[in-house]
Protein backbone atom coordinates (compact mmCIF):
# COMPACT_ATOMS: atom_id res chain seq x y z
CA UNK A 1 0.00 0.00 0.00
CA UNK A 2 1.38 3.42 -0.83
CA UNK A 3 0.20 5.38 2.21
CA UNK A 4 2.29 6.94 4.98
CA UNK A 5 1.96 4.01 7.33
CA UNK A 6 5.35 4.53 8.92
CA UNK A 7 4.17 7.91 10.21
CA UNK A 8 1.17 6.46 11.96
CA UNK A 9 2.46 3.38 13.72
CA UNK A 10 1.44 2.36 17.20
CA UNK A 11 -1.74 4.17 18.22
CA UNK A 12 -2.96 4.74 14.64
CA UNK A 13 -5.07 1.60 14.46
CA UNK A 14 -6.85 2.40 17.72
CA UNK A 15 -7.36 6.06 16.78
CA UNK A 16 -8.72 5.14 13.37
CA UNK A 17 -11.13 2.69 14.97
CA UNK A 18 -12.44 5.42 17.26
CA UNK A 19 -12.78 7.85 14.36
CA UNK A 20 -14.74 5.43 12.25
CA UNK A 21 -16.96 4.40 15.15
CA UNK A 22 -17.84 8.07 15.63
CA UNK A 23 -18.78 8.59 11.98
CA UNK A 24 -22.20 7.03 12.46
CA UNK A 25 -24.62 6.03 15.16
CA UNK A 26 -26.06 3.33 12.89
CA UNK A 27 -24.89 -0.22 12.40
CA UNK A 28 -23.05 -2.39 14.87
CA UNK A 29 -19.98 -1.23 16.76
CA UNK A 30 -17.33 -3.67 15.57
CA UNK A 31 -15.02 -2.69 18.41
CA UNK A 32 -17.45 -4.36 20.81
CA UNK A 33 -19.03 -7.13 18.74
CA UNK A 34 -15.74 -8.66 17.59
CA UNK A 35 -15.16 -10.17 21.01
CA UNK A 36 -12.55 -12.61 19.83
CA UNK A 37 -10.90 -10.18 17.42
CA UNK A 38 -7.93 -7.93 18.00
CA UNK A 39 -8.18 -4.12 17.85
CA UNK A 40 -6.56 -4.31 14.41
CA UNK A 41 -9.27 -6.68 13.20
CA UNK A 42 -11.97 -4.42 14.61
CA UNK A 43 -10.47 -1.40 12.89
CA UNK A 44 -10.28 -3.24 9.57
CA UNK A 45 -14.01 -3.90 9.74
CA UNK A 46 -14.93 -0.23 10.24
CA UNK A 47 -13.90 0.93 6.74
CA UNK A 48 -14.87 -1.20 3.75
CA UNK A 49 -14.70 -0.49 0.03
CA UNK A 50 -16.81 -1.98 -2.72
CA UNK A 51 -13.85 -2.81 -5.00
CA UNK A 52 -10.09 -3.20 -4.74
CA UNK A 53 -9.62 0.13 -6.51
CA UNK A 54 -11.48 2.12 -3.87
CA UNK A 55 -9.90 0.01 -1.13
CA UNK A 56 -6.48 1.09 -2.40
CA UNK A 57 -7.57 4.72 -2.47
CA UNK A 58 -8.94 4.55 1.08
CA UNK A 59 -5.90 2.64 2.31
CA UNK A 60 -3.60 5.26 0.84
CA UNK A 61 -5.38 8.03 2.76
CA UNK A 62 -5.61 6.18 6.09
CA UNK A 63 -2.24 4.46 5.90
CA UNK A 64 -3.57 0.96 6.54
CA UNK A 65 -5.17 -1.83 4.54
CA UNK A 66 -8.87 -1.46 3.79
CA UNK A 67 -10.82 -4.57 2.74
CA UNK A 68 -12.90 -4.76 -0.44
CA UNK A 69 -16.20 -6.58 -0.83
CA UNK A 70 -15.15 -7.66 -4.33
CA UNK A 71 -11.71 -8.97 -3.47
CA UNK A 72 -11.23 -11.34 -6.42
CA UNK A 73 -9.61 -9.34 -9.26
CA UNK A 74 -11.00 -11.79 -11.82
CA UNK A 75 -14.56 -10.80 -10.92
CA UNK A 76 -16.31 -8.35 -13.22
CA UNK A 77 -18.09 -5.94 -10.84
CA UNK A 78 -20.95 -5.59 -13.32
CA UNK A 79 -21.82 -9.25 -12.78
CA UNK A 80 -21.18 -9.41 -9.04
CA UNK A 81 -24.08 -10.42 -6.85
CA UNK A 82 -23.22 -9.93 -3.16
CA UNK A 83 -23.88 -12.81 -0.78
CA UNK A 84 -25.43 -12.33 2.65
CA UNK A 85 -21.97 -12.25 4.20
CA UNK A 86 -20.91 -9.46 1.83
CA UNK A 87 -23.95 -7.38 2.70
CA UNK A 88 -23.27 -7.97 6.40
CA UNK A 89 -19.82 -6.41 5.97
CA UNK A 90 -21.45 -3.38 4.39
CA UNK A 91 -24.13 -2.91 7.03
CA UNK A 92 -21.60 -3.32 9.85
CA UNK A 93 -19.08 -0.91 8.34
CA UNK A 94 -18.95 2.62 9.72
CA UNK A 95 -17.67 3.96 6.38
CA UNK A 96 -18.16 2.44 2.93
CA UNK A 97 -16.05 3.81 0.06
CA UNK A 98 -17.92 3.19 -3.16
CA UNK A 99 -17.94 4.05 -6.84
CA UNK A 100 -21.56 5.18 -6.85
CA UNK A 101 -24.05 5.30 -9.69
CA UNK A 102 -25.37 1.89 -10.69
CA UNK A 103 -21.89 0.39 -10.94
CA UNK A 104 -21.78 -1.05 -7.40
CA UNK A 105 -25.39 -0.34 -6.43
CA UNK A 106 -25.90 -3.99 -5.50
CA UNK A 107 -23.33 -3.53 -2.72
CA UNK A 108 -23.81 -0.04 -1.34
CA UNK A 109 -27.61 -0.14 -1.31
CA UNK A 110 -27.28 -2.15 1.91
CA UNK A 111 -25.46 0.73 3.64
CA UNK A 112 -26.82 3.81 5.34
CA UNK A 113 -26.25 6.53 2.68
CA UNK A 114 -24.83 8.76 5.42
CA UNK A 115 -21.99 6.25 5.83
CA UNK A 116 -21.04 6.16 2.13
CA UNK A 117 -18.24 8.16 0.52
CA UNK A 118 -18.59 7.77 -3.24
CA UNK A 119 -17.13 9.00 -6.49
CA UNK A 120 -20.54 9.34 -8.16
CA UNK A 121 -23.95 10.19 -6.70
CA UNK A 122 -25.71 7.22 -5.16
CA UNK A 123 -28.48 5.69 -7.23
CA UNK A 124 -31.79 4.32 -6.01
CA UNK A 125 -32.08 2.12 -9.08
CA UNK A 126 -31.60 -1.61 -8.95
CA UNK A 127 -28.28 -2.82 -10.33
CA UNK A 128 -29.43 -4.12 -13.72
CA UNK A 129 -26.26 -3.56 -15.75
CA UNK A 130 -27.91 -0.70 -17.64
CA UNK A 131 -25.56 2.26 -17.24
CA UNK A 132 -27.68 5.38 -17.26
CA UNK A 133 -26.24 8.85 -17.71
CA UNK A 134 -25.24 10.57 -14.49
CA UNK A 135 -24.22 14.08 -15.57
CA UNK A 136 -21.08 13.89 -13.47
CA UNK A 137 -18.92 16.41 -15.29
CA UNK A 138 -15.44 17.71 -14.65
CA UNK A 139 -13.68 20.63 -16.23
CA UNK A 140 -10.08 19.75 -17.01
CA UNK A 141 -7.66 22.64 -17.14
CA UNK A 142 -5.02 23.10 -19.78
CA UNK A 143 -5.00 22.17 -23.45
CA UNK A 144 -7.51 19.33 -23.01
CA UNK A 145 -10.22 21.49 -21.43
CA UNK A 146 -12.16 21.44 -24.69
CA UNK A 147 -13.00 17.75 -24.43
CA UNK A 148 -16.75 17.35 -24.04
CA UNK A 149 -17.16 13.66 -23.25
CA UNK A 150 -17.80 14.46 -19.55
CA UNK A 151 -18.10 10.76 -18.64
CA UNK A 152 -21.54 10.74 -20.26
CA UNK A 153 -23.09 7.37 -19.44
CA UNK A 154 -19.78 5.87 -18.30
CA UNK A 155 -19.29 4.91 -14.68
CA UNK A 156 -15.69 3.65 -15.01
CA UNK A 157 -14.83 6.82 -13.13
CA UNK A 158 -11.80 5.59 -11.16
CA UNK A 159 -9.53 6.21 -14.14
CA UNK A 160 -10.20 9.95 -13.74
CA UNK A 161 -7.46 11.25 -11.48
CA UNK A 162 -9.56 14.30 -10.56
CA UNK A 163 -12.31 12.09 -9.18
CA UNK A 164 -9.86 9.89 -7.27
CA UNK A 165 -8.49 13.02 -5.59
CA UNK A 166 -12.03 14.12 -4.69
CA UNK A 167 -12.80 10.81 -2.97
CA UNK A 168 -9.48 10.90 -1.13
CA UNK A 169 -10.15 14.46 0.05
CA UNK A 170 -13.62 13.52 1.33
CA UNK A 171 -12.22 10.63 3.34
CA UNK A 172 -9.30 12.69 4.65
CA UNK A 173 -11.64 15.47 5.79
CA UNK A 174 -13.87 12.98 7.58
CA UNK A 175 -10.84 11.56 9.35
CA UNK A 176 -9.36 14.92 10.32
CA UNK A 177 -12.73 16.19 11.54
CA UNK A 178 -12.63 13.33 14.02
CA UNK A 179 -9.06 13.91 15.16
CA UNK A 180 -7.45 11.14 13.12
CA UNK A 181 -4.41 11.83 10.97
CA UNK A 182 -4.93 11.34 7.25
CA UNK A 183 -2.55 12.09 4.43
CA UNK A 184 -3.22 12.52 0.71
CA UNK A 185 0.27 13.75 -0.16
CA UNK A 186 1.59 10.45 -1.52
CA UNK A 187 -1.64 9.79 -3.40
CA UNK A 188 -1.47 13.21 -5.04
CA UNK A 189 2.18 12.71 -5.94
CA UNK A 190 1.42 9.42 -7.66
CA UNK A 191 -1.50 10.94 -9.54
CA UNK A 192 0.58 13.98 -10.53
CA UNK A 193 3.10 11.60 -12.13
CA UNK A 194 0.33 9.85 -14.07
CA UNK A 195 -1.20 13.16 -15.18
CA UNK A 196 2.16 14.31 -16.49
CA UNK A 197 2.51 11.15 -18.59
CA UNK A 198 -1.03 11.43 -19.96
CA UNK A 199 -0.47 15.11 -20.80
CA UNK A 200 2.62 14.12 -22.79
CA UNK A 201 0.81 11.56 -24.97
CA UNK A 202 0.71 12.49 -28.66
CA UNK A 203 -2.46 13.09 -30.64
CA UNK A 204 -3.71 9.66 -31.67
CA UNK A 205 -6.93 7.92 -32.69
CA UNK A 206 -8.00 5.10 -30.40
CA UNK A 207 -10.87 2.64 -30.40
CA UNK A 208 -12.12 0.53 -27.50
CA UNK A 209 -13.61 -2.96 -27.39
CA UNK A 210 -15.31 -1.77 -24.20
CA UNK A 211 -15.36 1.88 -23.03
CA UNK A 212 -13.11 1.32 -20.04
CA UNK A 213 -10.67 4.17 -20.68
CA UNK A 214 -12.90 7.18 -21.38
CA UNK A 215 -11.41 9.14 -18.49
CA UNK A 216 -7.89 8.47 -19.73
CA UNK A 217 -8.86 9.68 -23.20
CA UNK A 218 -10.42 12.84 -21.75
CA UNK A 219 -7.24 13.62 -19.81
CA UNK A 220 -5.00 13.34 -22.86
CA UNK A 221 -4.74 14.29 -26.52
CA UNK A 222 -6.20 10.91 -27.53
CA UNK A 223 -9.34 10.85 -29.67
CA UNK A 224 -11.85 8.03 -29.35
CA UNK A 225 -13.08 7.06 -32.83
CA UNK A 226 -15.06 3.96 -31.79
CA UNK A 227 -18.29 3.82 -33.84
CA UNK A 228 -21.10 5.29 -31.74
CA UNK A 229 -23.47 2.35 -32.22
CA UNK A 230 -20.76 -0.04 -31.02
CA UNK A 231 -19.92 2.19 -28.08
CA UNK A 232 -23.51 2.57 -26.90
CA UNK A 233 -24.09 -1.19 -27.02
CA UNK A 234 -21.02 -1.94 -24.91
CA UNK A 235 -21.89 0.81 -22.45
CA UNK A 236 -25.22 -0.91 -21.90
CA UNK A 237 -23.60 -4.35 -21.74
CA UNK A 238 -25.47 -5.59 -24.76
CA UNK A 239 -24.03 -7.27 -27.82
CA UNK A 240 -23.13 -4.79 -30.59
CA UNK A 241 -24.90 -5.29 -33.89
CA UNK A 242 -23.12 -6.95 -36.79
CA UNK A 243 -23.09 -3.58 -38.55
CA UNK A 244 -21.45 -1.87 -35.57
CA UNK A 245 -18.75 -4.54 -35.33
CA UNK A 246 -18.18 -4.38 -39.09
CA UNK A 247 -17.77 -0.60 -38.86
CA UNK A 248 -15.07 -0.95 -36.21
CA UNK A 249 -13.25 -3.66 -38.17
CA UNK A 250 -13.39 -1.46 -41.28
CA UNK A 251 -11.74 1.35 -39.32
CA UNK A 252 -8.93 -1.02 -38.33
CA UNK A 253 -8.49 -2.23 -41.90
CA UNK A 254 -8.44 1.31 -43.33
CA UNK A 255 -5.77 2.61 -40.97
CA UNK A 256 -8.21 4.87 -39.14
CA UNK A 257 -7.20 3.62 -35.67
CA UNK A 258 -3.75 4.16 -34.18
CA UNK A 259 -4.30 2.09 -31.03
CA UNK A 260 -6.95 -0.39 -29.86
CA UNK A 261 -7.79 -0.55 -26.14
CA UNK A 262 -9.16 -3.90 -25.01
CA UNK A 263 -10.82 -4.82 -21.74
CA UNK A 264 -9.66 -8.42 -21.10
CA UNK A 265 -12.46 -8.92 -18.56
CA UNK A 266 -15.14 -8.72 -21.26
CA UNK A 267 -14.02 -11.39 -23.77
CA UNK A 268 -16.40 -12.58 -26.48
CA UNK A 269 -16.37 -14.00 -29.98
CA UNK A 270 -16.95 -10.47 -31.28
CA UNK A 271 -13.97 -9.00 -29.44
CA UNK A 272 -11.88 -11.93 -30.70
CA UNK A 273 -12.76 -10.87 -34.25
CA UNK A 274 -11.85 -7.26 -33.50
CA UNK A 275 -8.54 -8.22 -31.89
CA UNK A 276 -7.72 -10.48 -34.86
CA UNK A 277 -8.43 -7.59 -37.26
CA UNK A 278 -6.12 -5.33 -35.24
CA UNK A 279 -3.34 -7.91 -35.39
CA UNK A 280 -3.79 -8.47 -39.12
CA UNK A 281 -3.56 -4.75 -39.77
CA UNK A 282 -0.67 -4.04 -37.40
CA UNK A 283 -2.74 -1.92 -35.02
CA UNK A 284 -1.16 -2.07 -31.56
CA UNK A 285 -3.37 -3.29 -28.71
CA UNK A 286 -3.21 -2.41 -25.02
CA UNK A 287 -5.20 -4.25 -22.36
CA UNK A 288 -6.85 -2.10 -19.70
CA UNK A 289 -8.82 -4.22 -17.26
CA UNK A 290 -11.90 -3.26 -15.30
CA UNK A 291 -9.85 -3.63 -12.13
CA UNK A 292 -6.11 -4.32 -11.50
CA UNK A 293 -5.20 -7.96 -11.87
CA UNK A 294 -2.90 -10.23 -9.89
CA UNK A 295 -3.01 -8.22 -6.68
CA UNK A 296 -1.42 -5.15 -8.29
CA UNK A 297 -2.02 -1.91 -6.39
CA UNK A 298 -4.34 0.50 -8.21
CA UNK A 299 -1.81 3.33 -8.30
CA UNK A 300 0.88 1.03 -9.67
CA UNK A 301 -1.58 -0.20 -12.30
CA UNK A 302 -2.57 3.31 -13.34
CA UNK A 303 1.10 4.21 -13.74
CA UNK A 304 1.66 1.02 -15.74
CA UNK A 305 -1.19 2.00 -18.08
CA UNK A 306 0.31 5.45 -18.64
CA UNK A 307 3.72 3.93 -19.34
CA UNK A 308 2.30 1.35 -21.75
CA UNK A 309 0.33 3.98 -23.65
CA UNK A 310 3.49 6.05 -23.93
CA UNK A 311 5.52 3.13 -25.26
CA UNK A 312 2.87 1.83 -27.68
CA UNK A 313 2.17 5.24 -29.21
CA UNK A 314 5.85 6.08 -29.49
CA UNK A 315 6.41 2.92 -31.53
CA UNK A 316 3.25 3.01 -33.64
Amino acid sequence: MIGTKSLRAGAAVFATSLFLASCSTGGTDTTTTAASGTPAEAAADTVVATTNVWADVAGSVLGEAVPAVISNPATDPHDFEPAAADLAKVTQAKVLVANGGTYDNAIYKAADPANVISALPLSSEEHDHEHEGHDHEHEHEGEHAGHDHAHDENEHIWYDTTVVREVADKLAKAAEDNGVQADTAELNKRLDDVDAKLDALPVARIAQTHPIADSIVENSALEDVTPEDYRQATLNHTEPSSAAVAALITQLENGEVDLLINNPQTPSALTDRILAAAEQNDVPVIDIAETPQGGVDFFDYLDEIANTLTDKLANS
